[in-house]
């Protein structure tokens, strides 16, 4: 049986397969969520032209709170590999609880914001 320290070593072996097993995850995400919106607007546009200036509207908060959480997945995933490719199991798993924590807090935050301020911030728009 593999070691599991070798089975997830992307630093060995040819870059092309390394790079696509990567990639493809994110690509299929990215097209998944992109068929999603597409579909969603087609069954929306059946309704008007102001159901559809809706969900624009509404996107933009969904695409920021994705933005913001992304910041703490991306800064906490490179904490954790330098972690990890150090050796440095403990510090890892703290980086992973901070980074759980922080997830948390921002979307209560941003919660907060957009359930305080709603009037406001539709009426921006």
């Amino acid at each position: 049986m593999k070691d599991l320290k070798d089975a997830n070593d992307l630093t060995q072996g040819s870059i092309m397969p390394t790079l696509m097993k990567l990639t493809l995850p994110i690509i299929a995400t990215n097209f998944i969520s992109t068929t999603y919106g597409l579909v969603d607007m087609i069954w929306v546009g059946r309704l008007g032209s102001g159901p559809v200036a809706a969900i624009g509207t509404a996107s933009f908060f969904i695409n920021l709170a994705i933005a913001l959480s992304t910041m703490v997945t991306i800064g906490t995933g490179i904490k954790v590999a330098h972690c990890m490719g150090s050796g440095q199991i403990e510090k890892a798993k703290s980086y992973i609880k901070n980074g759980f924590m922080m997830s948390i807090l921002l979307g209560l935050l941003y919660m907060s914001l957009v359930l305080l301020t709603k009037n406001q911030l539709i009426g921006f728009f």
